[in-house]
């Protein structure tokens, strides 16, 4: 039921659900084995049915980006193509003063541009010494707090307000050489309750008009607070961006805090929420998660092709 109701838009519940399928995939492995050793056929039947319907969104993550309708980069772009490396992260601050991880994460990255949510101001002077590399900042403390940093020259740069948290986002055009980049960076609500999923889906919604009014070259970038298998998560792609998981298939980035939920049983991550997503003229060159530097998140390093 959990499976079936994970295809079902416009409900909260069935949200939620769609966010499990990893943990599905395992427990439904774990069912089909049971049925075989019990040679139950009706069983064995029920199990494979239920692993074959959950499997098929998983699956498709591994296809390729042409099979989303990117076209592959020309070798005379790729040759005027620029590289662009983010590093995602969620500090969950709350919990975490790990400064020296995150700034030995960041130093073997080198990323172009930090995209951090929920800071404070004790991290923000924390990690100086790591961020005094990025010139061109924007740092916003109200609400959960985000900041931006970059190598490249920040040309525009506008932070709005959203839901009763009056938590922001950060909108940056990059001067990166000839070529104009637009970065959202986001952090909407988490859907614990029926009102908080509807206020999330009310800034996807907004986030999505923002996206349709900015030409060229775009990443939308941040901590979703949705996994790649909600429905509301489909709308962006059907805007033409592109899951910079496509073709790697899923990488889980939450719950990343070993002994969470009790230290005799450390959860790993199984919902990958942590998004970085892109216009067609940026090609993923590489995605891969870092490690875990005692936030709830894993952090998220991707390297993009900008083409000219």
């Amino acid at each position: 039921m959990a499976v079936l109701c994970g295809f079902v838009p416009g409900f909260w519940i069935a949200d939620l659900c769609s966010q499990f399928r990893l943990v599905y995939a395992g427990l439904s492995l774990l069912g089909l084995l049971g049925a075989i050793l019990l040679r139950s056929p009706i069983l064995i039947g029920l199990w494979l049915s239920v692993c074959c319907i959950n499997s098929v969104p998983i699956i498709s993550q591994f296809g390729s980006p042409g099979d989303a309708g990117i076209q592959p980069i020309s070798l005379e772009s790729k040759t005027q193509a620029i590289s662009v490396k983010f590093l995602n992260f969620n500090t969950e601050f709350q919990h975490n003063d790990d400064f020296s991880s995150f700034a030995k994460v960041a130093s073997s990255y080198d990323p172009d541009v930090i995209a951090l949510v929920e800071v404070n101001e004790r991290w923000i002077s924390s990690i100086e010494k790591t961020t005094r590399f990025y010139p061109y900042r924007k740092i916003e403390l109200t609400g959960p707090g985000m900041a931006v940093f970059s190598k490249f020259p920040i040309e525009q740069c506008d932070v709005r307000y959203f839901g009763r948290s009056h938590h922001p986002r950060i909108l940056v055009k990059l001067r990166v050489g000839k070529n104009a980049l637009h970065v959202f960076v986001v952090h909407p609500t988490t859907p614990k309750t029926e009102q908080a999923w509807i206020e999330r889906n009310s800034e996807f919604e907004m986030i999505a008009r923002e996206i349709k009014l900015v030409p060229g070259a775009k990443v939308l970038i941040g901590d979703f607070n949705c996994g790649p298998w909600a429905p509301p998560f489909y709308d962006f792609l059907r805007l033409g961006l592109v899951d910079s998981e496509q073709g790697l298939g899923p990488q889980p980035s939450w719950p990343a805090r070993p002994g969470r939920v009790s230290e005799l049983l450390p959860i790993p991550p199984v919902i990958p929420i942590d998004h970085a997503l892109s216009s067609a003229d940026c090609t993923v060159l590489q995605r891969r998660l870092g490690p875990h530097i005692n936030s709830d998140h894993l952090p998220v390093f991707v390297q993009y092709s900008l083409r000219p």
